[in-house]
């Protein structure tokens, strides 16, 4: 070693998913066919929003996540991505009172619930209310500059990352018709709602 040289203290290993990332054959269709969709739908607020949406990806995400799902469904499952990614952003950037006003679900909401059954249907919406009201409570936080208790923060830490009503929309992206009984609801979605609302 010579002088100068940093000092490694210890290796870390190679990190391999148990499960290799796929993406969606549809991905690159998808991004255009979202991009339209978004647009259309009055999703994208402003000019820097429509290009920050594709400058970070956000139309391909979905395709990573569900990558078995056919084209018409990853483009609204993808919508669905920008909107709860873009409304995160302006919840982070808001003044108190707009962070207390209520996140506007997306008007196209319908053209995947219309094809959910009643049980995930259910899941996915209080799950989707969760997420929301966390994140007011961390904007109330934030603009307060008042920090939350253990007992606020680590229900409130739970829910503030979309990933749980992502798995509500597992059925969805995979179900020929999930309209017929079809994917039970898994385990740890009914014990995360039973700790969340007993």
């Amino acid at each position: 070693m010579t002088r100068g040289e940093p000092v490694l203290l210890f290796s870390i290993p190679a990190i391999r998913p148990p499960i290799e990332p796929r993406l969606n054959s549809h991905a690159d269709v998808s991004v255009r066919a979202t991009h339209v969709l978004c647009a259309a739908h009055g999703i994208f607020l402003t000019d820097e929003e429509e290009q920050r949406a594709t400058m970070d990806d956000m139309l391909r995400a979905s395709a990573w996540v569900y990558p078995r799902a056919s084209l018409p469904r990853l483009v609204n499952l993808a919508a669905i991505f920008v909107w709860m990614f873009l409304a995160d952003d302006r919840d982070d950037r808001a003044t108190h009172v707009q962070a207390t006003a209520p996140i506007p679900e997306p008007v196209f909401l319908g053209r995947i619930t219309a094809d959910m059954s009643p049980v995930w249907t259910e899941h996915f919406f209080r799950n989707l209310k969760d997420w929301t009201a966390s994140h007011h409570d961390v904007a109330r936080h934030r603009h307060t500059r008042t920090v939350p208790t253990e007992a606020e923060y680590v229900p409130m830490r739970s829910v503030t990352s979309a990933l749980v009503w992502f798995y509500d929309l597992i059925e969805y992206a995979n179900a020929e018709d999930p309209r017929q009984p079809g994917l039970p609801v898994a385990d740890g979605i009914h014990h995360r709602r039973h700790h969340l609302h007993q």
